[in-house]
C-alpha cells in the first residue's frame, strides 16, 4: 500500500520524485499512458484503496476468524489476476515496464499469497470454485472497462 501511495503522490504532483521514474524513462511512459487510468482514476489510486482494504481486512481477521476464508480470499485472488493483466499491458501495449509499479504489484501479490494457502486448506471445494469464479468475473469486468477506455488499443506489442 505504501508503494501505491507514493505512486499516487507522484502522479498527483504531491511529491516531485519517484525513484526510477525520471521524465522520459520507461516508468514515465507507463504512468503517462492512457493505460495508467481506469474510470478516470489513476490505477495507483485504485490499487491503494484495494491494498488498504485488504490490510484492514487482515487486521480485522485477527478478531473475526471467518474474514480470512470467506471475505479476503476473493480480493486476494482478484489482486493476483489483475496484476497479471497489468504487467501484460505494460509489456505488450505500452512497451515499457514501470519498476515502482511492478514493485507495488509485487507487494500486493506477496500479501495475497500469504492469505491464500490458509484459505485453500480450510474451505470446501464448492466455495473455493465460487470465490475463484467471482475473482475471475471481477477481473474480466476490470479488463473490459480498461479496454473500453482505450478503444483504439489492441493488446499487441507497440511498434
Amino acid at each position: 500500500a505504501m508503494m501505491s501511495l507514493w505512486i499516487v503522490a507522484f502522479q498527483k504532483g504531491w511529491v516531485r520524485r519517484l525513484p526510477g521514474c525520471a521524465q522520459g524513462s520507461a516508468c514515465d511512459a507507463v504512468l503517462v499512458s492512457s493505460w495508467a487510468d481506469w474510470v478516470r482514476q489513476p490505477l495507483s489510486s485504485i490499487g491503494l484503496a484495494v491494498y488498504a482494504g485488504l490490510a484492514i481486512g487482515c487486521l480485522l481477521s485477527r478478531c473475526f476468524a471467518w474474514l480470512t476464508s470467506t471475505v479476503l480470499a476473493a480480493p486476494a485472488l482478484t489482486i493476483l489476476f489483475v496484476s497479471v493483466w497489468l504487467v501484460a499491458v505494460q509489456f505488450m501495449r505500452v512497451g515499457s515496464l514501470c519498476v515502482p509499479c511492478l514493485a507495488a504489484l509485487l507487494f500486493g501479490l506477496v500479501g495475497s499469497a500469504v492469505l491464500l494457502p490458509e484459505w485453500w486448506r480450510g474451505e470446501r471445494l464448492a466455495l473455493k470454485i465460487k470465490i475463484i469464479l467471482y475473482a475471475l468475473l471481477v477481473t474480466a469486468l476490470f479488463v473490459v472497462a480498461h479496454f473500453r477506455l482505450n478503444p483504439a488499443s489492441v493488446l499487441i506489442p507497440s511498434i
